[in-house]
């Protein structure tokens, strides 16, 4: 079993841009949206959405570090903060077959989660690996994002925790980006010369 691979994912993008229904539902719940796709991206159907070992986000790398105590990752979940400090983790990122990079605007959406709960949300996945020694938690986020977050916010909201996410979306796409031609998002959607188009997600897309 393997993740769905970048040049899979840039294909999948395009065309959930091109479609404002298919955008709304994948924003929503991912697995249940692109599933009818999958033949057409030719994905095998027991490929996972994503694989969190492939994520470098450098705050992510902190999270899940072994050496992350249990006080440090409940810090991270309460407050947003490690050791005291701020952490963020980063805004996904598009690349354009032109090697641009697009950031998709997650935070100006108010009914998807925010990056900083998103990085709470991530830092129990590895509260519940490193800490707990459960695996399951983040093998349920990589298969079914929107299961496994729905079951995270449930138990964020009980001590010790205490924390309440609202959203009614995971994410926020934005705007399909504006690709200079021939790079379009059909072409990129129809894989015709797609090798520098790629997209990996950071969180559950």
């Amino acid at each position: 079993m393997a993740a769905i691979s970048e040049v899979q994912w840039a294909r999948i993008y395009a065309c959930i841009w091109s479609d404002p229904t298919l955008q709304q539902a994948f924003e929503v719940d991912p697995k249940k949206a692109i599933f009818p796709l999958r033949t057409t991206f030719q994905i095998d159907p027991n490929d996972t959405l994503m694989d969190l070992s492939y994520n470098y986000d450098p705050v992510w790398k902190l999270l899940k570090d072994p050496a992350r105590t249990d006080t440090e990752l409940k810090e991270v979940i309460t407050s947003g903060k490690l050791n005291g400090k701020e952490v963020r983790l980063s805004a996904s990122v598009f690349t354009t077959p032109d090697g641009s990079s697009i950031p998709l605007p997650q935070d100006a959406d108010p009914n998807a989660i925010s990056i900083a709960n998103w990085t709470r949300i991530y830092a129990y996945i590895a509260y519940q690996e490193t800490i707990n020694g459960n695996p399951y938690c983040r093998a349920l986020f990589e298969s079914d994002p929107a299961k496994c977050t729905q079951l995270i916010v449930t138990d964020l909201k009980k001590p010790p925790y205490s924390v309440t996410i609202t959203y009614t979306k995971l994410l926020n796409l934005g705007a399909p980006p504006n690709i200079p031609l021939p790079d379009t998002l059909k072409a990129i959607r129809n894989g015709a010369d797609i090798k520098n188009s790629r997209y990996m997600p950071n969180f559950c897309t």
